[in-house]
């Protein structure tokens, strides 16, 4: 998930540690701020720091979250995907949604 800036990561670990939410803290990652964390579910999601790099233009900030704008989560950065058997998801991946193998 993507923010605008390294400030935004520090305010999400702020908000984060205010919930009880596990989280690794602000770190550099693939040269990018990063702030990694484990939802309720188990899952480990990244919010990582746009900080003016270039690539598909984020989206508009809900209006009525509480999340103030500079801070909110502006769309979806890469995504991995861990599973048992490559071969099915990659098939759906790429024959169905139309996504492109680039690995694995």
């Amino acid at each position: 998930m993507r923010v605008l800036t390294r400030d935004a990561l520090n305010w999400w670990a702020a908000r984060l540690d205010a919930h009880g939410v596990e989280h690794e803290g602000v770190i550099e990652r693939n040269g990018r701020a990063s702030l990694p964390f484990v939802d309720a579910e188990g899952q480990q999601l990244i919010l990582v720091a746009e900080d003016g790099a270039q690539g598909v233009p984020g989206g508009t900030p809900w209006s009525k979250s509480s999340v103030p704008e500079e801070f909110a989560i502006r769309g979806l950065s890469h995504v991995a995907i861990t599973v048992n058997r490559l071969a099915p998801t990659a098939s759906i991946l790429t024959g169905v949604i139309g996504f492109r193998q680039t690995g694995g």
